[in-house]
């Protein structure tokens, strides 16, 4: 299986046991570790969201609030 998966400020010890895409000499780490700085999620969903519309032709609809 494939999927896709941005780390902002993610507790990486829930990655422990994950050898992502089979390279056992990388792990993962988040983006706030590689900019030196807290990155939230709110910061990088609009950039990423628009990259995905862009690259699958498609339209980004939200999900309505659950009640």
């Amino acid at each position: 299986m494939h999927g896709f998966a941005l780390n902002c400020a993610t507790d990486l010890r829930w990655y422990d046991a994950i050898v992502p895409c089979g390279l056992e000499a990388h792990g993962v780490t988040t983006l706030s570790a590689l900019a030196g700085g807290d990155v939230a999620v709110a910061d990088v969903a609009p950039h990423i969201e628009r990259r995905f519309e862009e690259i699958f032709d498609v339209s980004l609809t939200p999900s309505p609030e659950p009640a």
